[in-house]
C-alpha cells in the first residue's frame, strides 16, 4: 500500500485522535497549570472541566490538518 493512500491515511487520523489526542490534551493541561502555579486539585479540576470541550473541539479541527499531513508531507519529514 501506498503511504499517501486513503485507506492509510484514514487509519493514521484515526489513530491520531482516538490515542494521541486525549494524552496530548492531559498533558497541556497539565504543563500550562503547572507552569502557571497551580496546585494538583486545582489543575485536576480544570481537566475535570474543560478537557471534554476542548477534545471535542480539537477532534473537529485536528483530524482536518492531520489528513493533509499525512497525505501531502513525505513520511520522512513528518515529525
Amino acid at each position: 500500500m501506498q503511504p499517501n493512500c486513503f485507506q492509510v491515511v484514514a487509519t493514521k487520523v484515526a489513530l491520531d485522535g482516538i490515542i494521541f489526542g486525549p494524552w496530548d490534551l492531559l498533558l497541556l493541561f497539565t504543563y500550562m497549570g503547572l507552569s502557571n502555579g497551580k496546585t494538583v486539585p486545582q489543575i485536576k479540576e480544570d481537566v475535570k472541566r474543560d478537557f471534554i470541550p476542548a477534545l471535542i473541539m480539537e477532534g473537529s479541527i485536528w483530524p482536518i490538518l492531520q489528513v493533509a499531513n499525512f497525505r501531502f508531507v513525505p513520511v520522512r519529514n513528518q515529525r
